[in-house]
């Protein structure tokens, strides 16, 4: 599994300086600019589908070099959520300390694009299924796209022409819940 760094809100807010996006008071996402329209989802609660779900909400995020996991403060891991997902993700021996570190980022090394995308998939697949609010976003963020995971509901957040692409992606993964590929 494709191994990632965790942050603190200083370095989270640090990887998102280049975009349009802020940290807000609670630790959310939000725009720095302006209140934003989105659409959401609620998936299916079966893992493969949800497993599909998360590989093609991935695709319309289009990470960039370095995409970041945020734990906003409503969530509260338990102690065996903070293992399964450092197991997952963090260097042998590592532990999340949610108290000091609520960001998690994925670095894209060169040819690694496939097995990052696919790691930063299962962490939003965990997260939605542990029902933590978490944000997802790229450090090459534009018009305020990123993703909002809240209790189990998948949030799309962008302009007019993300949005489009979201309404796409939402009928697809309705039709076909087992398609893992989405082109936006």
């Amino acid at each position: 599994m494709s191994t990632a760094r965790l942050l603190t809100q200083l370095e989270s807010a640090n990887l998102l300086e280049k975009t349009d996006l802020k940290i807000g008071n609670w630790g959310e996402l939000s725009t720095a600019t302006s209140h934003q329209k989105f659409l959401q989802h609620s998936p299916s609660t079966s893992a493969i589908e949800l497993y599909a779900t998360a590989h093609c909400i991935i695709e319309w995020l289009a990470p960039g070099n370095t995409t970041l996991l945020l734990l906003d403060n409503s969530t509260m891991p338990s102690d065996d959520e903070l293992e399964t997902f450092g197991g997952l993700f963090l260097s042998p021996g590592e532990k999340w300390d949610i108290d000091a570190t609520r960001g998690i980022a994925w670095t894209i090394p060169a040819g690694g694009a496939t097995a990052v995308n696919s790691a930063i998939a299962i962490a939003a697949m965990l997260s939605t299924m542990f029902g933590w609010h978490a944000h997802l976003a790229s450090e090459n963020s534009t018009s305020g796209k990123r993703l909002g995971l809240q209790d189990g509901i998948i949030y799309f957040y962008g302009d007019s022409i993300e949005l489009d692409k979201a309404t796409r992606l939402i009928n697809q993964i309705t039709t076909n819940t087992l398609s893992m590929d989405f082109k936006p």
